[in-house]
């Protein structure tokens, strides 16, 4: 296991003087290194501090000379004893440990390693990473408080070190929580930022994938699926080994989200298909059972069957072991209303807010299902209610697009539901 920092601070001076010694042509350098051009010169200027390791040790290798020759020391870096570093090292660089939790959503280990870790005598940049880390932990066991909290943390020590690599990969987790406190614009806005001023180009799929996901909470269903496709796009430009088997599923699952809410339903079927591939070949089980149940959710708008309640019931069991989602009641409560199980879709909703009720949009979205099943089996009242409480979530949240689309399914349903 490499037991290295996963970044080092660069001697711009050093690296200048060795170019110019060689007459080196910034442009090749970007190449051979397999960077952009652009961030070979913020490298240069000193706009860039903080490099990755692997960077800085292909870079030495063209200019031929040691790592050390062309690295600067932080005090922080002086810090951690041997076993210091190897504790966080461990923690932060071991490929092995984080698909573990990837693959299985056990980000309750990943958040317990990491706090019988921590100690004040580490460097502050890998602190800087535990506190990220430790952010991304909470996010996923739906902690968003505490994810607001470390994610806040981790920007500052990013802040204090001038570790611009940290920065950005904190600013994209603090966006994750703004969406979730409903503040969708603000989350769009780090997003966008996140792509456009993140020097860390291998970081732009990811940026991508969030900013499609916020998006689509704001009801802008076409510029989610472009921007879905965009991130399909640069994982094709990207060599087999660069981009996992479980990151094609989770872009494919996605893009079949937003090519459903744009009314493309067959090219999302294909995205689907796709998706159930990736996650079978990289025995990715969220993967599998989560795409059964988008599956059964879009044959449910066309051909309505109980076969699609069983599909469901049978794949929300196996997902309920790995990570509950409140996504997953309000994808049920579609499919038994247009079972006109009416009954089932409202006590599946009524989980679905329960769980989502810190969360605004989602809460609005389930409210606007609500309202959907309660004018399905003729309860107007009711309808009439959730209807009003859909309204407040997407105010709340200043989703304009949202509370637009809302009103205009309203006011469809009372055209069909004359009283």
């Amino acid at each position: 296991m490499d037991l290295k920092p996963s970044t080092a601070i660069i001697d711009p001076e050093a690296v200048k003087a060795r170019i110019a010694e060689l007459d080196l042509k910034k442009w090749w350098i970007a190449e051979q290194i397999r960077v952009d051009r652009k961030t070979v010169s913020r490298w240069l200027n000193g706009q860039v501090k903080w490099v990755k390791v692997e960077n800085l040790e292909a870079l030495a290798e063209i200019l031929e000379l040691d790592v050390n020759d062309i690295s600067l020391k932080s005090e922080a870096n002086l810090k951690a004893s041997a076993a210091d570093y190897k504790k966080a090292a461990e923690l932060i660089s071991s490929k092995d440990m984080k698909s573990m939790v990837r693959s299985t959503y056990n980000w309750q280990l990943l958040e317990y390693v990491i706090k019988t870790s921590m100690t004040e005598e580490l460097p502050q940049d890998l602190i800087g990473a535990l506190y990220l880390d430790l952010a991304q932990a909470f996010f996923f066991q739906n902690k968003i408080k505490e994810s607001a909290e470390y994610v806040d943390k981790c920007l500052n020590i990013a802040r204090q070190l001038d570790h611009e690599l940290l920065y950005w990969d904190a600013m994209a987790v603090k966006a994750m929580t703004e969406t979730c406190f409903g503040n969708i614009k603000k989350a769009i806005e780090y997003y966008k930022r996140c792509l456009n001023e993140d020097p860390e180009s291998s970081r732009e799929w990811k940026n991508l994938s969030n900013l499609s996901g916020a998006l689509m909470y704001a009801g802008e269903f076409e510029e989610a699926l472009a921007v879905s496709e965009a991130k399909i796009q640069d994982f094709q430009s990207r060599k087999d080994s660069q981009v996992d088997e479980i990151s094609w599923a989770i872009s494919y699952l996605a893009n079949g989200s937003h090519l459903a809410d744009c009314k493309h339903y067959d090219r999302a079927k294909e995205s689907y298909d796709k998706a159930a591939e990736f996650s079978e070949r990289a025995r990715f089980s969220k993967g599998i059972h989560y795409t059964k149940i988008l599956r059964a959710n879009l044959e449910s708008q066309f051909s309505p069957n109980e076969a699609l309640a069983v599909t469901y019931e049978a794949a929300h069991k196996v997902l309920r072991t790995i990570q509950d989602d409140h996504l997953y009641y309000y994808y049920g409560a579609r499919i038994y209303r247009s079972l006109d199980q009416f009954s089932k879709a409202r006590d599946l909703l009524s989980e679905a807010i329960q769980m989502g009720r810190h969360y605004p949009i989602e809460k609005g979205m389930f409210l606007t299902e609500l309202m959907h099943t309660e004018f399905s089996a003729e309860n107007h009242a009711e309808a009439e209610s959730a209807y009003r409480r859909a309204k407040q979530s997407f105010k709340k949240s200043d989703a304009t697009t949202r509370l637009a689309l809302l009103q205009d399914e309203y006011r469809n349903c009372k055209g069909k539901n004359q009283y």
